[in-house]
Formats: C-alpha cells, structure tokens, sequence
C-alpha cells in the first residue's frame, strides 16, 4: 500500500465486528510486533460516555508536563488520523501509510503458518497505535477502550492508572444485555494493585466495581465520594466555572469553554485521574497551571457551540443516558428556546428509546435523516417511532436545511445530534468552507 488512501480502504474493508471475546488474535500480532504495549506506562480509560472528554482532557494535563504523550481515541471527528496522536498532533499520512504497512507485513508472515489468521478493523488500528506509539517513543500513553473493557481489543496492557467515567446502556448485543452485564464488562479494566478512578455509576452497579477493586488490591476514587464539584455556573460567553475538591487537589473557579452540565463531571473525573497520576509519578503541578491548560481544551462535537445567531449546537449524543444528559444541559443553558433538532443515527443503537427522549420537551421539532453508510437508520428504521409532526429527509443537507429556513427568529437553536458521524459531516461543511 502506497498512498493514504489505499490505507484507508484496507483499514475500513477489515470485518467490523468482533468475532469472539477473545483477545488472542490481538496477542498474535503484538507478539509478531514485539510487544510495543510494553513500550511506555499507559492509563486506560472506559466508560459507556465521556470517555473521549476525559482522555483528551487527560492527554492535554500531562503534555502540560513534558511527557511525550500518545492519545488514542474513537471515533474521529473531522479526520481518521485524529484517533491516534502525539503530543495531541493527528499521526501523519506518510506515518499512518508505513505503520499500517508493517502492521500488514505481520499478518502476512502470521498466515504462512496460520492461513485463517485474520485482524478485525479495530484490532488492526489498536496494533498500528501502539506500533506508531513505541516507534515515537511515547512516554504516557492516554487509551481509549473500544467497547467495553475486559475483551476490548485495547485491553492488552497493564496500566499505570484505570478510568471508568460512566455506565449505562450501549452496546447491548455485544456486552449486556443487562447493565450488571455491562458494569461487569467495564471493570475488566481494573488491574491488581494500580489505582482506578470512577465517575457517576449507578448505585445499583457500583458494587461491583468496589468488589473488583478489592479483589484486586487496588486503590479506588469515587466521585461524590473521594472528589466532587460545586458552585456550577453558567456564564454569558458560553463558558461555565465550578470548584473541584479532593484530599490532595482543590481548584476555585475553574473555568472550561463549554456549556454542558456532564462536561463538568468528565472533567472531574479527568482531574482526578491527572491527581493520581501525579502522586505516581511524584509530580507536582501548580492550581493556576491546571485551571490554564482546562481553560483552554477545546471538546469538539461535545455540546458545542459553533455559531451564535442562529444557536448552532453540536453532541454525538448517541445512547439513551447520554440524550438524557444533553436534553438536561439544552434545557437549562437554553431555557424556554424553541430547538430544531437534526439527527441520525446507526441501526444498532436504541432508537426507539432515543426518540422518546427527543420527544419529551414541547418545545423540539424534529428532522430525522440518515447518512450515506450501511450501518445509518434509514426510513424504514424510523416510521414506527415518528410523531406525527416529526419530518425525515432523505440527507442530512435537506433536513439542515429546512431546520434553518424553519427558524423564527435568531434566538433560536439547531441541534444536530445522534450520531458523531452525523457531527463530523456537518462540522466539516459549516466550519471548513460549506455555508448556511
């Protein structure tokens, strides 16, 4: 493979799910690499949402500090390159052309003795990263868990600290169905006697984590428990402050360039996490310096604002708990605002318990549509959980559109959401040459 996007076809063209549970091909070929998992300390991030926020956030904290930092994240939102970086800079064409051709040169070598031997899109993309990774040589490696946590194809690393930001129901088919199932799946990150930091859980699951830490040895921060936040405030420039308070970290008046109540709760998290990794690595770091490098991360397609007048916002809200989470934020940043709302969303996704949730405040009108890949909820999809005044377009361009020729005033507000492809379309047109 020569050229960029020859890569990218070869990578999009591998099966896209997973197999079996099992973790023993993604073994096969980092042995045939020669272990570079083993390369760098790593800290290892779940959680059904804001596991994207906390890793970025994580990412740009230890940077701050002169460690040579590898982010791997998924999905990407305007650029594939964007799930693995260096010192936050997307992998480079000509690195990611090279990198997945020695990845290949492998598998190629594997199947003179294992003919069937075969990578899964992820798997494949997981075995460039932490190939591109040593190649850097990284020292803190932040790793996004693909779905779920204890056979995630990621899970093949032992971590310098483990995060799970949330639990709730996503991904049913391949790791519920129930969420005891799902919490159970997630705490396959914990790892004997390396600290493990938990956001917002469900009381009903929250044993499980405790008992799995236990049964590891391994320290475990809670929030609500070990950390929280308070004094949450909404500002007028589409920013929020809040205080943060732990045994060995407390900041006054952070401040972060986003609207959404969960951002705040991914950062605390994230704060957290970045406490203990510096307690591990007997590092410390000055409050002002923390609120500085928070103060400038930019969470993309994460209830952001990208225009004013009209109110243009974008989340990958695209699971019921993280719907009812931005529907929460909308609701109170935009309190009695008429909201036209785009959105698409995959087959596989809840669909029916997404759109009750998108049905529930009076004041949204609806424009569905669907997206140019296989996995896209097409019409036949969405019939039987329309209301009557919801509308579907047959591209995301028609139903934009019409939200914006339907806008009454310019105090009103598009939202696009249910899918991040959806949002990475539509970032790409509006901020990147396209026009209202």
């Amino acid at each position: 493979m020569e050229t960029y996007q020859e890569v990218l076809n070869y990578i999009h063209s591998r099966p896209k799910k997973h197999r079996s549970a099992s973790l023993a091909n993604m073994r096969r070929i980092l042995t045939a690499l020669g272990e570079p998992q083993t390369a760098f300390k790593g800290i290892h991030v779940t959680g059904t949402n804001g596991k994207g926020s906390v890793t970025q956030i994580l990412s740009a904290l230890i940077l701050d500090q002169g460690f040579k930092v590898g982010t791997f994240m998924s999905p990407f939102i305007q650029r594939f390159n964007e799930r693995m970086q260096v010192d936050l800079k997307p992998i480079s064409d000509e690195d990611l052309v090279y990198w997945t051709n020695e990845v290949w040169q492998k598998i190629l070598l594997i199947r003179q003795t294992e003919p069937t031997f075969e990578l899964t899109e992820f798997e494949l993309v997981t075995a460039i990263m932490f190939t591109y990774f040593r190649a850097e040589k990284i020292e803190i490696a932040v790793i996004e868990v693909g779905i779920g946590g204890t056979h995630d194809k990621t899970n093949v690393f032992t971590p310098l600290l483990s995060v799970i930001t949330t639990v709730g129901l996503d991904h049913l088919q391949l790791i519920g169905p129930t969420l005891e199932d799902v919490a159970i799946e997630k705490s396959g990150v914990i790892k004997a006697q390396r600290p493990v930091i938990i956001g917002k859980v469900p009381e009903t699951v929250n044993k499980i984590f405790q008992d799995r830490a236990q049964a590891q040895d391994s320290p475990l921060y809670q929030m609500a428990q070990d950390f929280q936040v308070s004094q949450v405030t909404l500002l007028p420039d589409y920013s929020q402050t809040f205080n943060f308070t732990s045994e060995n970290l407390n900041l006054k008046t952070i401040k972060i360039r986003n609207i959404a109540r969960f951002e705040v709760d991914n950062m605390a998290v994230a704060l957290m996490a970045f406490s203990v990794f510096c307690q591990e690595m007997q590092v410390t770091v000055p409050a002002a310096e923390i609120k500085r490098i928070l103060k400038q991360v930019t969470l993309m397609g994460r209830l952001e604002v990208i225009n004013t007048e009209p109110f243009i916002v974008l989340d990958g809200a695209h699971n019921p708990p993280a719907m009812s989470e931005l529907l929460a934020s909308i609701q109170r940043d935009f309190p009695n605002t008429q909201v036209h709302v785009v959105a698409a969303f995959m087959k596989d996704k809840a669909i029916e318990e997404l759109l009750k949730i998108l049905h529930q405040p009076r004041q949204m009108t609806l424009y569905l549509t669907t997206l140019a890949m296989p996995r896209a909820a097409e019409a036949t999809d969405l019939t039987a959980y329309m209301r009557s005044s919801d509308q579907y377009f047959a591209t995301w361009q028609d139903a934009f559109y019409a939200a914006y020729h339907n806008l009454a005033s310019e105090n009103e507000l598009i939202l696009i959401c249910g899918s991040i492809y959806l949002v990475s379309e539509v970032r790409h047109f509006l901020l990147e040459g396209g026009q209202t």
